[in-house]
């Protein structure tokens, strides 16, 4: 079997990446080509636009993949420190601009953020929740 290329456009909330893949798109209506795309917000938005004939699209929504890898490792590492801990996921927009989470994945305790823009292992979770 032939190998497939894959590409990754990944950027902050608003940085135009949807305009980008909708440019890129436009200029290879000959290829072949799927798109998965990581929707944020519980309606798809952006997949309305990107959607297209002869794209075949799927959509991961009700978060970021990032944000479940996280929530996984925050978990077990909560659950190895036995602290009694709730683990809240903001998907309100409103509510991530207030926080300052504009590079997600992001992790706030008691007000902090303590990791922003990417996800931290459950090594790196266990000291940081131990301080």
């Amino acid at each position: 079997m032939k190998q497939k290329k894959l590409y990754v456009l990944t950027g902050f909330l608003g940085a135009g990446k949807t305009d980008l893949l909708l440019h890129l798109l436009d200029n290879v209506k000959e290829l072949k080509v799927g798109v998965i795309q990581n929707e944020f917000g519980k309606l798809s938005i952006d997949g309305l636009r990107v959607e297209r004939d002869g794209i075949e699209l799927v959509e991961i929504s009700r978060g970021s993949i990032c944000c479940s890898c996280l929530k996984r490792n925050f978990v077990q590492a909560v659950t190895q420190l036995g602290l009694d801990a709730a683990i809240e996921e903001v998907e309100d927009l409103m509510e991530i601009v207030k926080l300052g989470m504009m590079s997600v994945p992001a992790v706030i305790v008691d007000g902090k953020r303590i990791v922003s823009g990417r996800v931290p292992k459950t090594k790196e979770l266990l000291k940081l929740l131990s301080q």
